[in-house]
């Protein structure tokens, strides 16, 4: 399939790679200063027949339980094991170490057409090849990587990320209190995190603790944890506002003895294996963020052509369609912002650090720009369970938060603008 994630290139053209296609009539490449000069907005037969088979996976395994999972608060672990039964698991790791071996442009159309039914869904299933396992994957010893990366990507594993701490927020590897001691064959872990996401269905923790504090984060080391080792306990959030499905919660670590081989890397490189995953998992909570708001937009179409008042359906007032253009706006330009993101990761040449944070930005507050003026639009119908609009909302306002709050991707974009920032 071609690389270009705007998706046109035919196999035979000799744009140079790395090149965007940028659309002339005559469709000529302009070689000047190796860029290119034509585009074509498709999509290809590889990508469709993908995108597809996800959405009859979600229509038959998501769609008629993601309203029961919600109230409940539970997501069902044996959907991970049909996840990596399609593949979906794997992503983008290396078929090596068990993984599906996709292009980011691939797994971009995988997270989108998952969060159309249910974002904490996408989430679960990306989770294994973005924050939890790429760290892993690039640190971590070939025994880890078997014993715990290959049995997650297969599906008979649940790991959880365990980084956030009660007094800080996205600056917690300078500032982190949960220490980590050397004893023998083994280190001694204390402290305790929030916000541990999948924790309840997890088998193993990938966690963080500081071996100086003095050091910032150059002290800081990343472990694997056995979820079921002395010394830790769980205790789940429960009637969360939205992300009630992402089962998530605090763990306290009371002299949790951990084997030294559980170390990812050395010491010192946590803020290493936490980075790894930053860039690519803000490129899929902004694939998600495009996944749900095409969900809203669907509902609110639907619901401004059946809904009447006074004989007339709501969606030929001129405000209603307000609503609409601009949800329809958000959207175009939220997945050709996370589509390009999607592309240069696959190009695999520099630090995407502002457009990541560019993506996830813009993305997420477009979906929260468009769930919100859907509850206006549904006026007291979006109270009601039924219309689903409020489980949307509700999901909405968390994009905003998690994998950076999007503060903290604007001091990310003006920093790099500002030139005080090149990494």
């Amino acid at each position: 399939m071609p690389a270009d994630p705007l998706r046109g290139l035919p196999a035979a053209c000799s744009v140079p790679a790395g090149c965007v296609d940028v659309g002339t009539q005559d469709n000529r490449h302009d070689q000047t200063n190796g860029r290119c000069s034509t585009v074509e907005f498709g999509e290809s037969e590889e990508l469709r027949s993908l995108r597809d088979m996800v959405r009859r996976f979600g229509e038959r395994e998501i769609a008629p339980f993601v309203d029961e999972w919600d109230r409940t608060e539970t997501f069902p672990k044996e959907l991970n094991k049909k996840y990596a039964e399609l593949g979906l698991l794997g992503g983008v790791m290396d078929p090596a170490y068990g993984g599906s071996g996709m292009s980011f442009v691939e797994e971009t159309v995988v997270m989108e057409e998952l969060a159309y039914f249910s974002t904490m869904a996408a989430m679960v299933c990306g989770q294994p090849t973005h924050s939890l396992g790429t760290g892993l994957a690039h640190y971590g010893s070939e025994a880890l990587k078997e014993k715990y990366l290959r049995p997650t990507l297969q599906g008979d594993m649940v790991g959880a990320v365990a980084v956030t701490e009660g007094h800080s927020g996205s600056n917690i590897v300078r500032t982190m209190e949960t220490t980590a001691r050397r004893d023998g064959d083994d280190y001694v872990l204390n402290g305790a995190k929030v916000w541990v996401s999948n924790m309840t269905n997890a088998d193993w923790i990938l966690t963080f603790a500081t071996i100086d504090k003095s050091r910032a984060h150059k002290g800081v080391c990343a472990f694997v944890l056995d979820k079921h080792s002395a010394g830790v306990s769980e205790h789940p959030y429960k009637d969360k506002v939205g992300a009630r499905t992402f089962a998530s919660g605090e763990l306290a670590l009371d002299d949790v003895r951990v084997p030294a081989e559980n170390l990812i890397g050395v010491e010192g490189e946590g803020y290493k294996v936490l980075m790894a995953g930053t860039e690519i998992g803000r490129l899929a909570c902004a694939a998600r963020a495009v996944g749900q708001l095409r969900a809203v937009l669907d509902l609110s179409r639907t619901y401004a052509q059946e809904r009447e008042v006074a004989g007339t359906e709501i969606g030929r007032y001129q405000l209603i369609q307000e609503k609409i253009a601009m949800m329809a706006v958000d959207l175009e330009a939220g997945s050709l912002l996370t589509f390009k993101l999607a592309w240069l990761a696959d190009q695999r040449d520099r630090r995407l650090q502002k457009e990541a944070a560019i993506a996830k930005l813009y993305t997420t507050d477009a979906l929260m720009r468009g769930a919100d003026q859907a509850m206006r639009l549904f006026g007291a119908s979006s109270c009601m369970p039924e219309y689903k609009i409020g489980r949307l909302w509700r999901d909405a306002k968390f994009m905003q938060i998690y994998d950076g709050t999007n503060e903290i991707q604007t001091v990310i974009i003006a920093e790099h603008e500002l030139g005080y920032r090149r990494a």
